[in-house]
C-alpha cells in the first residue's frame, strides 16, 4: 500500500512530468510559426525583387492552398467555427476514448494545419491549436503514467496556458474545459496540480525560448496609464463598444462558415484560396493587420494617438472580417489576440472622440474587454493576460472585464462546439 504522503505527492509528480513535456511541444509549435513568419516575410523579400504588396498577397495565398489541401486530406467536419471556446470543449473530447485513440498521422496534419493557418501570415492567434493538441498529447501521456484523462487533459491545458501566456494562473482556465461556466469539485480540487503544470511549462518555454512568444505591452515614452477619474471611467465606458464588436463577430462566426462551405464551390482547397486571397489583399492595405495582432498592438502603443480616428475603425473592422473569413474558410487558429488588437484599435478611436489622453488606458480596456468576450470567460481572460500590461492599467483592465460581463450577461454567447 502506498503511503499517504505519496499518494498527496503523486498529482503533483505527474503534473511536472506533463507540464514539462508540455511545454517542449508548445515551444517547438512556436517556433516552428515563427520560422516560417522570418522566412516569408523578413528574409525572402529582401532577397526578391517583388513590391511588398504583391509579395504579401502570393504568400498568403500560397498559404491557404496549404491549409486547403490539408483541410481535404483530413476530411474533418468544418461546419463549427472553432476558437479558443471550441478548442477547450475540445479538449474535453480529446481526453474521451475517441479523442486519445486519433491515428498519429491525423494528429501530425492537425499540426501541420495551425503552423500552416500562422505562419503563412493568418490573422489567428496560436492558443486554440495548441490547446487540441496538447489535449491529444495529454491523455496518450496520462495512460502511460497511468491518470485520468480529464485530470491529464486539464494539466495539460494549464501547462500550454501557462506557457504561451507567462503566468500560472493560466491553469484557472483549464477548470471549466466544458464552456459551461460550472467548476466540477474534481477539477477545483486539481487547481493546486495545475499551477504546477502551468509553472513547469513556463520555465520550459522561457528556458529553451528566452525571445519565444511572450512580450508583455509597454507604454510609450511620457504615455502613462490614468489614474482614479474621469480618464479611469472612459476607459470602461468605451469597452462596451469593444465587447458588443467581439460579441456581434462571435454572432458572425457560424453564419461565415455555414455560407462558406454550402455556398461556395470548390471544396476546402477553393475555400482555403479564398481566405488566403482575403488575407493578402487585406495585408496589402495595411501589414497591421497579419497575424495575429499581438506585437501589432505594442504598434498601437507605440504610435501614441498618431492615427486618425478613421484609421483605427477601419482597422477593427478589417481584423473582426479577417477573423471571421479565415476560421469559415478552414484556417485553424485563436482569436483572442485577434479580437484584442480589434477592441484595442475601436477603443482607441473613441478616446479621441472623448478626449482621453492616456494610451496604455484606452488598449488595455478595449483589449480586455473583447478578449474576455471572444473567450466566454471574463474571469478567466483577465488572469490570463495580466501580466500582458503593465500594473497601472490593471483598474482598466478590471473595469474593462466587467463590462465583458455586462454584454455577455445582457446578449449570451453561443455554447462552444467542438469538431
Amino acid at each position: 500500500r502506498p503511503h499517504p504522503a505519496a499518494t498527496r505527492l503523486r498529482p503533483y509528480l505527474h503534473a511536472v512530468v506533463l507540464g514539462a513535456a508540455i511545454g517542449l511541444f508548445s515551444m517547438l509549435f512556436l517556433r516552428a510559426i515563427s520560422a516560417l513568419k522570418r522566412l516569408f516575410f523578413l528574409t525572402m523579400p529582401d532577397q526578391l525583387s517583388i513590391g511588398l504588396s504583391t509579395w504579401i498577397i502570393i504568400v498568403c495565398t500560397a498559404g491557404g492552398v496549404v491549409v486547403g489541401l490539408l483541410n481535404r486530406a483530413m476530411a474533418l467536419d468544418r461546419t463549427a467555427a472553432v476558437g479558443f471556446d471550441g478548442a477547450v470543449a475540445t479538449s474535453q473530447a480529446e481526453g474521451s476514448e475517441a479523442g486519445s485513440g486519433e491515428s498519429p498521422r491525423l494528429f501530425f496534419q492537425r499540426v501541420a494545419l495551425g503552423i500552416s493557418s500562422l505562419g503563412f501570415g493568418g490573422a489567428l492567434g496560436p492558443e486554440a491549436p495548441l490547446i487540441e493538441y496538447v489535449s491529444t498529447l495529454g491523455a496518450r501521456v496520462g495512460r502511460i503514467l497511468k491518470i485520468a484523462r480529464d485530470e491529464s487533459v486539464q494539466l495539460s491545458v494549464a501547462a500550454a496556458l501557462g506557457g504561451l501566456f507567462a503566468t500560472p494562473l493560466a491553469a484557472s482556465a483549464s477548470l471549466d474545459v466544458d464552456g459551461e461556466g460550472a467548476v466540477t469539485p474534481s477539477r477545483a480540487v486539481r487547481l493546486g496540480p495545475g499551477l504546477v503544470a502551468a509553472f513547469t511549462g513556463l520555465l520550459v518555454v522561457r528556458h529553451l525560448a528566452p525571445s519565444g512568444s511572450f512580450h508583455p505591452f509597454e507604454a510609450a515614452p511620457g504615455d502613462t496609464a490614468a489614474g482614479i477619474g474621469t480618464g479611469l471611467v472612459w476607459a470602461g465606458i468605451v469597452a462596451i463598444p469593444a465587447a458588443l464588436l467581439i460579441r456581434l463577430t462571435l454572432s458572425a462566426l457560424p453564419v461565415a462558415r455555414s455560407v462558406v462551405t454550402r455556398r461556395v464551390p470548390g471544396g476546402p482547397v477553393a475555400h482555403g484560396v479564398l481566405g488566403g486571397l482575403v488575407l493578402g489583399i487585406a495585408g496589402a492595405i495595411t501589414p497591421l493587420v497579419l497575424f495575429s495582432g499581438h506585437h501589432e498592438t505594442q504598434n498601437l502603443l507605440d504610435e501614441a494617438g498618431g492615427r486618425s480616428a478613421a484609421s483605427l475603425l477601419g482597422l477593427a473592422a478589417l481584423k473582426v472580417l479577417l477573423l471571421v473569413v479565415l476560421l469559415a474558410c478552414g484556417y485553424f487558429g485563436g482569436q483572442i489576440f485577434p479580437v484584442g488588437f480589434a477592441g484595442a484599435a475601436l477603443a482607441l478611436a473613441l478616446g479621441q472622440a472623448l478626449d482621453v489622453s492616456s494610451t496604455i488606458t484606452l488598449v488595455a480596456a478595449g483589449f480586455t474587454a473583447g478578449a474576455a468576450v471572444g473567450v466566454r470567460r471574463p474571469v478567466f481572460t483577465l488572469l490570463l493576460l495580466i501580466l500582458f500590461f503593465p500594473t497601472d492599467a490593471w483598474p482598466a483592465m478590471t473595469l474593462a472585464t466587467g463590462a465583458a460581463a455586462i454584454v455577455l450577461a445582457w446578449w449570451p454567447a453561443p455554447p462552444p462546439q467542438h469538431h
